[in-house]
């Protein structure tokens, strides 16, 4: 029997021990959905599209793991001139890093149907894109307190939508495991930023007339900590100079309105984690980027002797 479940709890992700890391799987199996986020209506899916369990179709014939999975319907195909949405709804505070991660199938007609997530602040007043892993996140339209947009840092989507909004199409190649990655720096000296939103929405136009299946989605990870983050309530990106930005091999970073000191400098990805260190003094050192991967990293500058310091974002191209 074909069953839907609408939805709706927040799960409040701690913002007192910023040391730490935290994190909870979605996995549709409980349907009491105790310690779940997710929430779909008559608004955001108008013919109940999204549903809630067991998969019983062609392509979409089991869920990734256990019994059940969210699906654009769980036994018939995905129908034409189809625009249905479900949220996403989390709770990080001002400095908290989060990340996102789901097991995903899709089955459109190429261009003509497709899958995309975007985000809100502002309790869904508002959605923005989210960007692919290769610095575009930075030119992406965001609130004024966002420095820049989530990133989608495995499998992300290759065609753009007007907007331009970045999205799935086509099939995959069975499931495949997507993570978008909120940054620790983009959340900037804000009370503003109260709950984060993730929306999942399905399209289809008039001309997907024959069987596809549309979209499944399996075990929903979230991810949050401050690693790098604690203490630190804004980039101070005013005060370095990375050039050239992005990089292809070296790069000089500068100090500006800084004396002459003994500094130390870092390079982390976006999850702290720490790519490569060294001193030097003075106010400029030289880089090389020794064969990291194209993505985006931050740049951290300490004074050894004041401990100020300052970051910025670079991108290896």
């Amino acid at each position: 029997m074909k069953q839907t479940f609408t939805l709706a709890i927040f799960l409040l992700l701690s913002s007192s021990a910023f040391s730490q890391t935290s994190g909870f799987t979605l996995s549709f199996e409980d349907t009491s959905v105790i310690h779940q986020v997710y929430y779909t209506d008559s608004i955001l899916d108008p013919a109940g599209i999204w549903q809630i369990g067991k998969p019983n179709k062609p392509v979409f014939d089991s869920a990734y793991e256990s019994t059940n999975a969210t699906l654009t319907r769980l036994d018939s195909t995905l129908p034409p001139n189809t625009t249905a949405s479900f949220t996403i709804k989390t709770s990080p505070t001002q400095y908290l890093y989060t990340s996102i991660s789901f097991d995903q199938k899709f089955d459109f007609a190429n261009a003509h149907g497709g899958a995309y997530v975007q985000y809100s602040t502002d309790s869904g007043s508002t959605w923005y894109n989210t960007a692919p892993v290769n610095g575009s996140g930075e030119e992406t339209p965001s609130p004024p307190w966002i420095n820049w947009a989530p990133e989608w840092h495995e499998y992300y989507p290759l065609d753009t939508l007007p907007g331009p909004i970045p999205y799935f199409t086509g099939t995959s190649n069975g499931w495949v495991h997507s993570t978008i990655f909120f940054p620790c720096y983009a959340v900037l000296k804000t009370t503003q930023f109260a709950r984060l939103w993730y929306k999942f929405t399905v399209f289809t136009d008039s001309t997907q007339t024959s069987y596809h299946a549309g979209w499944m989605i399996d075990n929903i990870n979230f991810q949050s900590g401050s690693g790098i983050c604690s203490g630190i309530n804004e980039i101070n990106s005013s005060y370095l100079t990375i050039n050239p930005n992005p990089v292809e091999n070296a790069y000089t970073i500068s100090l500006t309105d800084e004396a002459n000191n003994e500094y130390t400098v870092s390079l982390l990805d976006l999850t702290g984690r720490e790519m490569a260190y060294r001193n030097f003094t003075g106010r400029e050192v030289t880089l090389r980027r020794d064969g990291l991967a194209a993505g985006s990293y931050i740049v951290k500058v300490s004074n050894t002797r004041t401990q100020d310091s300052f970051e910025k974002r670079v991108v290896f191209e």
